[in-house]
């Protein structure tokens, strides 16, 4: 069984996001604020985001930088990943 009109793959599929991610408020504002801070003073700046494996720090930055990317903010809405960066098995 799937959510209405959705195949089980497309549910979990990392690409596919709920209309509104729900908990991590405070994160994600201290996120945003990071990001608009550099961008609103034309800065480089890096972020560092750790956290144990599937608990959602992916999926939150990419929603962030989708709607930075829907408010002209940023061009590209995706969080980009070093050549390497996953684990091969």
């Amino acid at each position: 069984m799937a959510f209405a009109g959705h195949s089980i793959r497309t549910v979990f599929h990392r690409a596919t996001l709920p209309e509104t991610l729900l908990g991590r408020q405070e994160e994600r504002a201290r996120i945003v604020q990071f990001i608009r801070g550099h961008l609103e003073a034309n800065t480089a700046g890096g972020l560092y985001i750790s956290g144990s494996p599937g608990t959602g720090k992916t999926v939150l930055v990419d929603d962030i930088l989708r709607q930075l990317h829907l408010e002209g903010l940023v061009r590209h809405p995706t969080c980009p990943e070093p050549e390497g960066w996953r684990a091969r098995g």
